[in-house]
């Protein structure tokens, strides 16, 4: 028996017709994404500034009023408010986003006037379920109130955070937020 070999030949017309096809499969669906997109964005938008002003009177007891403020950019601090009751000024809320085991954690860190810690927040992350995320259980993140300085994580140490075990990175990188919240405090990063 004799074998064929069939002969492959390149249509142009039909080649440009599939593509033109391809294109406006894309162009259809790019459309849809974006009107899908401008509809959403301003729920995911408010959602965000909910979430963010919960934060906020979590890590900051006791005070009535948010205002945001300038301040000096720093390296993993993404937003700056100062919290009031009426008229005094109890400390920051300072917003900073270290870099976790599954990618950027955005935390709230109150500081107080003193530069002492008064509560830690976690707004969004990527850490792994079950592991990662034992580190911002409100249990863990409770040692850091009344803090300064910079902490460290360390096993055992009374003055130390104490790490998750199997969340040595979670743990860690929340704890770099805070750091970087307490410095940028320290330093004089509000303007």
């Amino acid at each position: 028996m004799s074998e064929t070999k069939a002969k492959v030949q390149f249509d142009g017309k039909y080649i440009a017709k599939l593509a033109i096809t391809l294109l406006a499969i894309t162009a259809v669906a790019a459309l849809l994404l974006s009107v899908v997109y401008a509809q959403t964005k301003p729920v995911i938008d408010e959602l965000a500034e909910q979430t963010k002003r919960e934060s906020m009177a979590m890590v900051m007891a006791g005070a009535t009023e948010f205002t945001p403020v300038e301040y000096t950019e720093t390296e993993g601090v993404t937003d700056v408010n100062a919290a009031y009751n009426g008229t005094e000024l109890l400390g920051y809320c300072v917003q900073t986003a270290p870099s976790g085991f599954g990618g950027t954690i955005s935390m709230m860190v109150g500081v107080d006037t003193n530069g002492a810690v008064t509560g830690v927040s976690i707004l969004s992350h990527s850490e792994t379920a079950g592991l990662g995320t034992k580190a911002m259980t409100s249990e863990f993140l409770a040692q850091y109130t009344g803090r300064t300085g910079t902490i460290t994580v360390k096993t055992g140490a009374d003055t130390d955070i104490n790490h998750i075990s199997g969340a040595t990175v979670s743990s860690r990188a929340i704890t770099d937020g805070v750091n970087i919240a307490l410095a940028f405090i320290a330093e004089g990063g509000v303007n």
